[in-house]
Order: structure tokens, then C-alpha cells, then sequence
């Protein structure tokens, strides 16, 4: 059989065609995780959160968030009474979100909350920390690594 421009050209686009459904094919089994399922809800409260973040980052004493020995402290400044305090710690994974957890905030009489981290994953996390105290909400994200 002898090459002619016609069979080059069919070859051609048949080559490109199924490099095409083989793209296609490896883009639709990709894993999509979303950082939430309900991001639409998220983004019309937004704003809030920008307050949150603005009210928290004026304190005088910030909340210390620090990791060691298989323990995670969330360490409240002393000008906060814990009786008072209410709210929300999520222990955000941005590698895996089926590892997320949302723990109460619950404060010890020193201000202190200490979350025990052995059957954590090793490695990055973000603790988002939501509390309201005297009819104020605040919010304070810190990234904390677990070893």
C-alpha cells in the first residue's frame, strides 16, 4: 500500500480524536472536592466574616493556638472570662475534606481548650475559631502543622 496525503490526513485526525477522548476521559475521573458544599451560602455571608476577622485582629492579646507532644491548645487571653465564651472550633484539612472536624469550643478554667491529636493526619491544618463574647462575634483562622 502506498502513503497518499488522504491516508495522512485521516491518520491525523483519527490520532487527534482519540488523544482528545483520552484527555477527556482522564479529566472526568478526577476527584473534585470543594472546600465546602454549600460555597454559595459562604460567599452571601462573607462580609460577616471580614468583621469577624477585623474584630479579632484588634485585641490586644490574640488567641495562641500551638502544637505539640500529640495535644493542640487553643489558649484564650486572660481578658476573656471562659464562662462567657461560646463558639466553634473546625479543624480544617485543605488536602483531604473528609478529614474536617467541628469540635465546641470549650475552655478550661486557665482559658484553655487542648484537643488531643494522635489519630490526627500528620501534616497541615487550619483551626478556624469562631466565639462570640459579650454579644460580639469574633474569628481567628491559624494554620497549625501536626507531627
Amino acid at each position: 500500500m502506498k502513503f497518499n496525503w488522504g491516508f495522512g490526513i485521516a491518520l491525523v485526525i483519527v490520532i487527534f480524536a482519540a488523544g482528545v477522548g483520552v484527555l477527556v476521559y482522564i479529566a472526568a475521573s478526577q476527584k473534585v472536592d470543594l472546600v465546602a458544599d454549600d460555597y454559595y451560602d459562604q460567599e452571601l455571608k462573607h462580609q460577616n466574616r471580614i468583621d469577624e476577622s477585623k474584630r479579632s485582629s484588634d485585641l490586644k492579646k490574640k488567641i495562641e493556638v500551638r502544637a505539640a507532644n500529640s495535644e493542640l491548645k487553643i489558649i484564650f487571653p486572660d481578658s476573656f472570662l471562659s464562662r462567657e465564651i461560646t463558639g466553634s472550633i473546625m479543624l480544617y484539612r485543605p488536602s483531604d475534606r473528609k478529614s474536617d472536624i467541628m469540635l465546641p469550643l470549650v475552655l478550661d478554667s486557665a482559658n484553655i481548650q487542648t484537643i488531643l491529636t494522635p489519630s490526627f493526619q500528620k501534616g497541615l491544618w487550619r483551626a478556624k475559631i469562631m466565639w462570640e463574647y459579650e454579644k460580639e462575634k469574633y474569628y481567628q483562622e491559624e494554620v497549625v502543622i501536626i507531627q
